[in-house]
């Protein structure tokens, strides 16, 4: 009998973690999303008079803010970073062996180089730029937040993505 009692114990707390997860997606769910809330801070915090750019590539468009006053290039004082968009693209620079053309993006169509400069300047070591606002929406229960390092990438990326928002230090 104590093998039934395991058995049960097991596959119970199995779903009642199941549970907690699940419930803890569905509030990030429930939320306004984070380019909402960027675009809100964007439109209260920068002055219209100044530009913002973006990734040259962006893979999940859809996340990122509606900006009127966006700019290519590094004459923009402001950044907007979309870190799922970083993290494709960092892991691929990094390892490009490790993708097929199937992966998220046909790569033979990717500005790689232009991709990999972008976030080298704005993220790097010798970055003149300074982390200002971070948009981002992690998954909690009953107030508690649960880690979602361990999510699927479509999961923790693409349900609550991460907006970061950086200032140019000096000219």
């Amino acid at each position: 009998n104590w093998e039934k009692g395991f058995a049960v114990a097991i596959f119970g707390g199995v779903g009642v973690y199941s549970l907690i997860y699940t419930a803890a997606f569905a509030g990030v769910m429930a939320t306004p999303p984070t380019m909402v809330e960027a675009a809100d801070w964007i439109e209260t915090n920068i002055p219209p008079n100044e530009t913002i750019e973006q990734e040259p590539e962006i893979l999940f468009n859809w996340l990122v803010p509606k900006l009127s006053r966006q700019e290519d290039g590094a004459s923009a004082r402001w950044a907007l970073v979309l870190t799922p968009n970083a993290e494709v693209f960092l892991n691929y620079a990094a390892t490009p062996e490790s993708y097929a053309e199937i992966d998220w993006y046909p790569v033979e169509e990717i500005e790689l180089d232009r991709a990999v400069e972008f976030y080298t300047r704005i993220l790097g070591d010798a970055s003149r730029y300074a982390l200002v606002q971070r948009f981002r929406r992690g998954p909690r229960f009953l107030g508690i937040p649960i880690s979602d390092q361990g999510a699927p990438f479509p999961m923790r990326a693409l349900a609550h993505p991460e907006i970061r928002i950086y200032r140019r230090l000096h000219d």
